[in-house]
């Protein structure tokens, strides 16, 4: 069976999906927060395979290629960016932390890589989707979803010319320069917009310091340079020290548009929708402000890493360029997206199992994705300790499984009997020791770990069988 490198994306998804399915209502490991920006793993996809082949000569070869599915996210919350502008703000430069520490955890190593693979081939292809909440108009959220997602690619690639272009096409305005200036060691005193004689020393001081004219304005080579400073500013590592990404890192490979590379979907993908009741009141004028501060875990961006070495044809990907409008999006929604996006009876959540997702494509990539829970839902911390009933012997090393908000995690404890993981979504979870299975509480962040007393019974290679049970006098603890 050849592949056929013709196909679409989309289609290859389709093709692989029988193939390659996140269980239901299962979600990725998340790995970090820092500021407003979160970073995981995707859930493992059940990968079995069946393939009819057809006989080949000896210099000929049947060629299986795996459907497209990502491995990786990381998300960028609203906050990271002025309201109803792609400018990034300060606090951003923890979140583009979060970016390199899961870009580096999947980056395969050289003894992993095949013969001859380059620093590139190694890495982990990057595409970005900016989203709007579903207020106002369509086209507009979709250019101001595309102009955020163009924001970062640029960050991340250092292209300081795209950040020139959406200063002047965006309308950044003067309050962003501002905001630069501050960041880069010459506070203007406000940073309002409003351009007043502490604004202009401080330009002129950033203007002399750089080798500029000193106008003491915000003419475009200002601007350039205050932008080329400010993205190494924003774009570093947990060290502090800046990082790049080449254009060849990108699922587009730089391809024109930035098609591939990074995108817009607009308002069809919210992770969250008012119930029918909930929209009427927000929309009243005295309460926008609130409907908008609601709203806020729709507006993101997104980051999809996927395996090393997988490679498309960008003129095929479904997505229209993030300049485009609407009109592309809409010949990849589902044939019910008008109920999917619809306000119905009762707030619905993509986190908690609702259709909220117009576009196939995109909710078809993000099931079990870590990054479309949101911060607000990583509040606790899974901590545990297995110690013999005695509290003689601490269970080291032992393999559990535990299951609960989406989650499905196998691993094993330390040493010392130990497991944490952390952060996780708070409630109840179920830890599976052998056969037997048991309820425990998250915990909040900070809080000593639960001890589950184990009997001498429970385990057959140390003890023999048994069942899993608290001290005497009640409790799990």
């Amino acid at each position: 069976m050849a592949a056929d490198d013709a196909n679409t994306p989309e289609q290859s998804q389709e093709q692989s999906e029988p193939q390659a399915q996140t269980p239901e209502g299962t979600f990725g490991l998340l790995r970090s927060i820092r500021g407003r920006a979160l970073a995981g793993d995707h859930a493992p996809r059940e990968t079995s395979l069946r393939v009819l082949v057809g006989p080949a000569t000896e210099d000929q070869y049947n060629t299986v290629r795996p459907g497209l599915f990502p491995i990786a996210c990381w998300r960028a919350e609203d906050m990271n960016f002025e309201f109803g502008s792609s400018f990034p703000m300060p606090d951003l430069a923890p979140g583009m932390a979060a970016f390199k520490e899961i870009f580096d955890a999947h980056i395969l190593t050289k003894e992993e890589a095949p013969d001859g693979a380059t620093d590139v081939d190694r890495s982990p292809p990057v595409t970005l989707f900016g989203h709007a909440d579903p207020v106002g108009d369509e086209e507009y959220n979709k250019t101001l979803s595309g102009h955020r997602a163009r924001a970062i690619y640029a960050l991340l690639v250092r292209d300081v010319a795209a950040w020139d272009s959406l200063h002047t096409d965006a309308e950044w305005g003067d309050r962003s320069c501002q905001l630069m200036l501050e960041a880069l060691g010459h506070p203007c005193g406000r940073n309002d917009g409003t351009i007043d004689e502490p604004t202009k020393r401080a330009t002129r001081d950033f203007q002399s310091a750089n080798g500029l004219g000193t106008s003491g304005s915000f003419d475009s080579a200002t601007r350039h340079k205050m932008h080329e400073l400010y993205m190494d500013k924003l774009c570093v590592d947990a060290t502090g020290k800046p990082y790049t990404l080449d254009k060849a890192q990108f699922l587009g490979k730089d391809a024109a548009g930035g098609k591939a590379c990074y995108q817009g979907c607009g308002e069809f993908n919210p992770v969250m929708l008012f119930s029918q009741r909930e929209k009427e009141v927000y929309d009243e004028a005295k309460n926008r402000s609130e409907r908008n501060n609601e709203n806020a875990p729709n507006r993101r961006v997104v980051a999809l890493l996927f395996r090393p070495g997988t490679k498309i044809d960008a003129t095929k990907w479904p997505c229209p360029k993030a300049t485009e409008n609407t009109q592309g999006c809409r010949k990849r929604f589902w044939s019910d997206s008008t109920k999917r996006l619809k306000n119905g009876d009762e707030r619905r959540e993509f986190s908690k199992g609702d259709n909220t997702f117009g576009c196939r494509f995109y909710d078809r990539m993000s099931t079990g994705s870590p990054c479309e829970r949101g911060i607000e839902d990583y509040t606790s911390v899974i901590a545990l300790r297995l110690v013999s009933a005695s509290e003689e012997t601490c269970i080291s090393e032992e393999p559990i499984r535990i299951r609960g908000h989406g989650l499905d995690i196998q691993a094993q404890t330390d040493e010392n009997g130990y497991y944490f993981r952390g952060p996780v979504p708070s409630g109840d979870y179920e830890i599976t020791l052998q056969d037997v299975e048991v309820k425990f509480p998250s915990l909040p962040f900070g809080s000593e770990a639960h001890v589950l007393h184990v009997p001498h019974s429970l385990l057959p290679d140390r003890w023999g069988d048994g069942f899993l049970e608290p001290p005497p006098g009640g409790g799990d603890e």
